[in-house]
C-alpha cells in the first residue's frame, strides 16, 4: 500500500493535504455532502510571502517551543519560568495563528490577509503576553482586582469567542455567551440562582484563576501539545499506513475482512489521533473504498469506519486529550484511566467484530484475495519500528508512570532515530519534520479555542456555584427514578453536548456540571467520568450532527442521515457498556480479580449473544424463535443490575439460555452437514 494521507509523500505534503489531519477542516468536508465535492469550503487561509513565512514560523514554534519547555530545556539555562507564563506565551501565538490562519467567513480563505485580521492578530497576542511578562506580580497579589487586569481579561474573553467562532463555530460560542451571562445576571433563575459577582472579580477569576481558562490552557499548553505533535511524527512518517497494511496481512484473508481491517487498522491508528474525524479521513480514504469494493453497502462501509474510529478516543493506550482531563480531574495518573477503560474498550471492539463478521457471513463476503494483500516482508520492513516507538511510550506511561505530558516528549523524541533507520523516511526528512511541526501547530489552534472555552464554563461553574447547584437538581429531579434516570439524563446531556462539538468540549461542560451529582448518588468518581466520556464521544456517531459518520458519508458516496443509522447499529454496544460499568465496576478493573473475570466473561458472551440476534446469522441464517433466545440470553447478561442476589439468578439464566441457544445451533449444523452429505453422495448400484 502506498502513502496515504496519513504520511508525507517523498514530494512533501501540501497544504490542503495536510488539512485532511484537522478536526475542524475534515467537519466541513463532511457537511458538504458525499456527492458535491466541489462544495467542500476552504478552512485554513495559507499566505504568500513574507506574511506566510510568518505564519509557518509561528505555527512551527508552538509545538517547537513547547517541546522546549516541557523538556525542562529552560531549567538547563538557568531560567526559572512559571508554567503559566508558558501558558500565557501559548496562548498568545496561538490566537495570533487563529486570525491569520481561519478567515472571518467560512469558504472564503485566500491568500491574502485582510487588514482587519492583522489587526485582530496583533490584538490577540496581548492578553497572553500580560500574563507571559507579568505573572510573577500576579501570583503575588492573586486576590486583588485591578483595572488592569480587568482590562486585558475582558479582551481576552471577546477575541478567544471569536477565535472559537473561527475554529469551531457558532454552537459553541452561544454556550459559553449563556454561561457568561448566566455568571452576572443569574441570581434570579429559579431552582440554580447564580451566586452574585462583580464584573472586576468575574473577570479576573475567569482570566488567571488556576480552576478557569489557565487550568485548560495548561492541558492544551502541555499534554495536549506533547500527544499530537507525538501522532502528527508517526502520521507524517507513514506509521499510520503501516498500521492500516498490519491489519491487512493479519485479518485481510478472511471474510469480510476489509471491514476487519478497517476495525484493527482504525482502532490503532485512532489510539495515535484521538480525534473520530480526522481519523475517519486518514485510514477510510483506503478502508471504504475496500469495503464498498468487497461487497459492502457504500452507507454499511462509512459506518464500520465511523464507528471503529470513534472507538478510538477510547481504547488504551492513548484514548485522546479528554482522557487525560478525566485523568486531571480525578487527581490520578493517566495510567489508571487508561487501565480502567481496558475492559470497556474490547467489549466494544469485540461487539463490533462479531457484528462485522457475521454480517460477512450473512452476505458470502470473502477476504481480500491473497495477491492483493501486501507483502509480508515487506511490511514488516516498514512496520517493525512501531513496536520500539509504543513501547517506550507504554513503558513511560505504565511502567515507570511518568506523567503524560513527558512521556509523550520522551516518545517522540526517541521515535525519531527508529523512524530514521527507514530508508524511505532520510527522504526529504526536514520537509517531513516542518510539515510535522507545522500541522501539529495548526491542531492546536483548534485545540487551545475548545479548551479556552470550556475553561470559561468550568471558571463560571465553579465562581457562580453551579456545578453545585446543578448537581442537586439533578438528584432532586431524578428522586423518584433512581440512578438509572440520573445516568439517563448523564447521557442525554453528554450526547446534546457533543453533537458538532469536539468531545473536549463536551466531556468538560458536562463533567463540571453532572458528574458531582453521579458521584453524590453513590457512583464511584472514575466511573463517572468514564460514563460522561464515553457518551460525549459516542456523539460523533449519533444523529442529527454525527460528524464522524458524515465524514464517512462523503468518503463512501452515501447518504450521511444512512450512513449514521448504520454507524449507530454497528456500534449499538457503545451505548450499553457505559452502564454495565456503573453497575459493576469491576469492568474498570475494580475489585477483586476473580470478580473481574467473572464479569468479563458474562459480559463477553452477552455480546456474543446480541451479535447473534441483531444479525440473525451464525453458521447459517437463523429463526425468529432463535433470534429470540439469543436477545433474551443477551439482555440477561448484560442487564445493569446492581443487587448481588438478583444479579446471580440473571446472569445464571442468561448463561443458561445460551449454553441452550448453542446447544441448538450445534445440532441444527450437524443436521445441516448430514443432509448435505447425503444429497451428494452417489447413489449404490443395484445389482441385477
Amino acid at each position: 500500500m502506498g502513502r496515504g494521507k496519513g504520511g508525507a509523500s517523498d514530494e512533501g505534503d501540501s497544504p490542503e493535504s495536510e488539512d485532511a489531519m484537522d478536526d475542524t477542516n475534515v467537519k466541513d468536508k463532511a457537511m458538504a455532502g458525499a456527492n458535491a465535492p466541489s462544495a467542500v469550503k476552504v478552512r485554513h487561509r495559507v499566505l504568500q510571502g513574507g506574511l506566510g513565512r510568518l505564519q509557518t514560523m509561528l505555527l512551527i514554534s508552538i509545538p517547537v517551543i513547547g517541546l522546549m519547555f516541557v523538556s525542562n530545556v529552560h531549567l538547563s539555562l538557568g531560567l526559572l519560568v512559571f508554567t503559566e507564563q508558558w501558558v500565557g506565551l501559548f496562548l498568545s501565538m496561538c490566537l495570533a495563528g487563529v486570525f491569520l490562519t481561519f478567515p472571518a467567513v467560512k469558504g472564503t480563505a485566500d491568500r491574502r490577509l485582510p487588514w482587519y485580521d492583522a489587526v485582530l492578530a496583533v490584538i490577540a497576542m496581548l492578553p497572553g503576553l500580560y500574563l507571559a511578562v507579568a505573572y510573577p506580580s500576579i501570583v503575588r497579589t492573586f486576590g486583588a482586582h485591578n483595572a488592569v487586569r480587568a482590562t486585558f481579561s475582558a479582551i481576552a474573553i471577546v477575541i478567544i469567542l471569536e477565535a472559537i467562532r473561527r475554529t469551531v463555530g457558532w454552537p459553541l460560542v452561544s454556550v459559553v455567551l449563556v454561561f457568561l451571562v448566566y455568571a452576572k445576571f443569574g441570581a434570579a433563575v429559579p431552582m440554580i440562582a447564580a451566586q452574585p459577582t462583580g464584573w472586576s472579580r468575574l473577570l479576573s477569576y475567569l482570566y488567571v484563576d488556576p480552576g478557569a481558562l489557565m487550568g485548560m490552557l495548561r492541558l492544551a499548553a502541555t499534554i495536549a501539545l506533547a500527544f499530537i505533535t507525538f501522532g502528527q511524527l508517526l502520521l507524517h512518517f507513514g506509521v499510520g499506513d503501516s498500521l492500516t497494511n498490519i491489519s491487512l496481512l493479519l485479518l485481510g484473508r478472511f471474510r469480510g475482512g476489509t471491514a476487519k481491517t478497517a476495525l484493527l487498522g482504525s482502532s490503532l491508528v485512532g489510539t495515535i489521533t484521538g480525534a473520530p474525524m480526522s481519523n475517519v479521513f486518514l485510514t477510510g480514504t483506503i478502508t471504504i473504498p475496500m469495503m464498498i469494493r468487497s461487497g459492502y453497502a457504500p452507507a454499511t462501509a462509512g459506518g464500520i469506519e465511523a464507528t471503529v474510529s470513534t472507538g478510538g478516543q477510547i481504547m488504551p493506550p492513548v484514548m485522546g486529550i479528554a482522557a487525560f482531563i478525566v485523568a486531571e480531574n480525578l487527581g490520578i495518573p493517566y495510567s489508571q484511566v487508561a487501565l480502567a477503560a481496558l475492559i470497556p474498550a474490547i467489549l466494544f471492539y469485540l461487539g463490533v467484530y462479531v457484528q462485522v463478521d457475521l454480517e460477512a457471513g450473512k452476505r458470502n463476503l470473502l477476504g481480500v484475495p491473497r495477491d492483493q494483500l501486501p507483502k509480508l516482508k515487506a511490511t514488516m520492513r516498514e512496520a517493525w519500528v512501531i513496536l520500539p516507538i509504543l513501547g517506550i511510550l507504554i513503558y513511560t506511561l505504565f511502567i515507570i508512570r511518568m506523567n503524560p505530558t513527558n512521556a509523550a516528549a520522551v516518545s517522540t523524541i526517541a521515535a525519531v532515530p527508529f523512524l530514521l533507520l527507514q530508508v524511505v523516511n532520510c527522504r526529504g526528512l526536514v520537509r517531513r519534520i516542518l510539515s510535522t511541526l507545522e500541522t501539529s501547530g495548526r491542531l492546536l489552534l483548534d485545540v487551545t479555542a475548545v479548551l479556552a472555552a470550556a475553561g470559561f464554563v468550568v471558571g463560571v461553574a465553579s465562581v457562580s456555584g453551579l456545578g453545585f447547584r446543578i448537581g442537586f437538581a439533578v438528584l432532586e429531579l431524578s428522586g423518584t427514578g433512581g440512578m438509572l434516570l440520573v445516568l439517563v439524563i448523564a447521557a442525554i446531556a453528554s450526547m446534546f453536548l457533543g453533537m458538532g462539538m469536539p468531545t473536549v468540549a463536551a466531556y468538560a461542560l458536562v463533567a463540571v456540571l453532572v458528574a458531582p451529582a453521579l458521584t453524590d448518588f453513590g457512583i464511584s468518581p472514575m466511573a463517572a467520568h468514564l460514563f460522561i466520556l464515553y457518551f460525549a464521544v459516542i456523539a460523533n456517531i449519533t444523529p442529527p450532527i454525527a460528524v464522524a459518520a458524515f465524514a464517512g458519508a462523503f468518503l463512501a458516496g452515501a447518504s450521511p442521515l444512512k450512513t449514521a443509522m448504520e454507524a449507530m447499529r454497528v456500534g449499538v454496544l457503545i451505548y450499553i457498556v457505559p452502564f454495565l460499568f456503573v453497575f459493576r465496576p469491576e469492568l474498570l478493573l475494580e475489585g477483586e480479580p476473580v470478580r473481574i473475570l467473572l464479569y468479563f466473561v458474562f459480559a463477553m458472551i452477552g455480546v456474543l449473544m446480541g451479535g447473534f440476534a441483531m444479525v440473525g446469522y451464525t453458521t447459517r441464517r437463523l429463526t425468529v424463535p432463535s433470534r429470540m433466545v439469543a436477545l433474551a440470553s443477551a439482555v440477561l447478561l448484560l442487564a445493569p443490575i446492581q443487587t448481588i442476589n438478583t444479579l446471580v439468578v440473571v446472569r445464571a439464566s442468561g448463561v443458561a439460555l445460551a449454553l441452550a441457544f448453542g446447544a441448538t445451533e450445534l445440532i441444527a449444523r450437524r443436521d445441516a452437514k448430514a443432509k448435505l452429505a447425503a444429497a451428494t453422495a452417489e447413489p449404490e448400484v443395484t445389482r441385477t
